[in-house]
């Protein structure tokens, strides 16, 4: 089972998840296998494996699935060994993707505007638009702008 959650997190092929077994130590440790002479794994074995998993539920659809069973078992098992507290989650944690979405929309906004004020014509540009083509001024607006202090503000009074 070890061997499969490092091809998926890896994104390995079987062939390559073969090899680095067979040639990467760390590979080897992280299965917890700390003597060399404890390689003893066949291709097949890994297949078997698989197949078996595979019957097994087809044969006891209404079972849990046994890989989940040992994702959940193990991640409260480094939960309990670590001493971590569930219950409670720090706020930027739980925010961080919709403010990486939120300053990604914004860049792409603001890369968009500059675009178009740097075609503006002499006529039409104001100090307004100037501003937009100072090379400091992308991090200012994108980490300082009012629109993402509204929205911590929002975050904030939600809690």
């Amino acid at each position: 089972m070890g061997l499969d959650l490092i091809k998926e997190i890896r994104e390995y092929t079987d062939e390559v998840l073969l090899d680095e077994y067979a040639f990467n130590y760390q590979i080897f440790y992280a299965l917890g296998l700390c003597t060399l002479g404890e390689r003893y794994f066949a291709p097949r074995t890994l297949y078997e494996f698989r197949a078996r998993l595979y019957q097994y539920s087809l044969e006891y659809p209404e079972e849990a699935d046994l890989i989940y069973a040992q994702f959940e078992k193990l991640t409260d098992h480094f939960i309990a060994v670590a001493g971590l507290n569930t219950e409670e989650a720090r706020m930027d944690s739980t925010q961080i993707m919709s403010n990486i979405k939120l300053a990604g929309r914004l860049s792409l906004a603001y890369d968009v505007l500059v675009n178009a004020v740097k075609i503006l014509p002499e006529q039409l540009m104001t100090d307004t638009f100037k501003v937009f083509l100072k090379v400091d001024y992308k991090t200012h607006f994108l980490y300082f702008s009012d629109l993402l202090k509204k929205k911590k503000v929002r975050i904030g009074t939600r809690l």
